[in-house]
């Protein structure tokens, strides 16, 4: 807790002891976190995939989005249903609301996967290129900066404008 370079969050400090030792169990059991993972056969349905998500649970500090950006890393088909994603989906109206409750979540994932089926392409693209749409900061992207952002958006250049339901407020 006196490193300044460290985490000076207790119960995150208390959460990494108790993954580790989580970890450590599940490889003991299984062989490997890989054949912990594939034992779920996470790619053979979306409901599979949610049993290893709910699974995963009892690691700390990995729950509703965190949970869904865990399993996208480890390269299952996924998406991250993080602010910009979930704003964009909802301008679009693509989902009810911009708030984030367990069925908005589970919603936002289908509808990455419909685009990612419809557009022939990983989830993982389709995620990358919401994410990149509306980031204030893309570095590292085509985009030096997002377009569909929470403050100022940039509708004079978004081709999803004649389907936005976004209306700006008046001043």
């Amino acid at each position: 807790m006196a490193d300044p370079e460290m985490i000076h969050n207790r119960r995150k400090l208390d959460a990494c002891v108790k993954n580790a030792k989580l970890f450590r169990d599940i490889v003991a059991k299984s062989g490997s976190f890989e054949k912990y993972v594939n034992a779920f056969s996470p790619k053979a349905s979306f409901a599979n995939l949610m049993k290893l998500r709910k699974d995963l649970q009892r690691f700390g500090f990995l729950a509703g989005i965190t949970s869904l950006h865990f399993l996208m890393d480890i390269g299952l088909p996924v998406l991250k249903p993080d602010r910009a994603v979930t704003r964009i989906f909802f301008r679009l109206g693509l989902i009810e609301s911009e708030g984030i409750t367990e069925a908005q979540l589970l919603k936002i994932v289908e509808v990455g996967h419909r685009f990612a089926a419809a557009a022939r392409e990983p989830i993982r693209y389709i995620d990358a290129v919401f994410a990149a749409y509306g980031q204030v900061n893309s570095s590292g992207t085509v985009l030096q900066q997002g377009i569909c952002l929470k403050i100022n958006p940039r509708c004079n250049i978004c081709g999803l404008k004649p389907y936005c339901r976004y209306s700006p407020v008046a001043a």
